[in-house]
C-alpha cells in the first residue's frame, strides 16, 4: 500500500484496483443505460433504480462485462496518471 505524507501524518492510500474496478462497473451501467434506454424506463417504473438497473445488467450480461472490461483499462489509466501527477 502506498502512503503519502500530509501536514498532520501519513495517510494510507486504497488499493487502486479497488477503485479503478467500482468506477468501471459505475461508468458500464451507466453506458447501458444509455444505451437501452426505453427499457430502462420500463424497469424504473416498475420499480426502484438499483433494481432496475439490475435487471438491466442482468438482461444483457455480455455487454455488461464488455463495457467493463474496456472502461477497466481507461479508468485504470486516468487513475495512474492521477497518482503520477499527485
Amino acid at each position: 500500500m502506498r502512503m503519502i505524507e500530509v501536514r498532520e501524518g501519513t495517510v494510507r492510500l486504497p488499493n487502486l484496483a479497488v477503485g479503478v474496478d467500482a468506477l468501471a462497473r459505475i461508468r458500464a451501467e451507466a453506458a447501458l443505460i444509455r444505451a437501452h434506454d426505453a427499457e430502462y424506463r420500463k424497469l424504473l417504473a416498475r420499480g426502484d433504480r438499483v433494481r432496475a438497473v439490475c435487471a438491466l445488467v442482468k438482461r444483457h450480461a455480455v455487454e455488461y462485462g464488455g463495457l467493463v472490461r474496456e472502461l477497466r483499462d481507461e479508468v485504470r489509466a486516468s487513475k495512474l496518471q492521477e497518482a503520477d501527477a499527485a
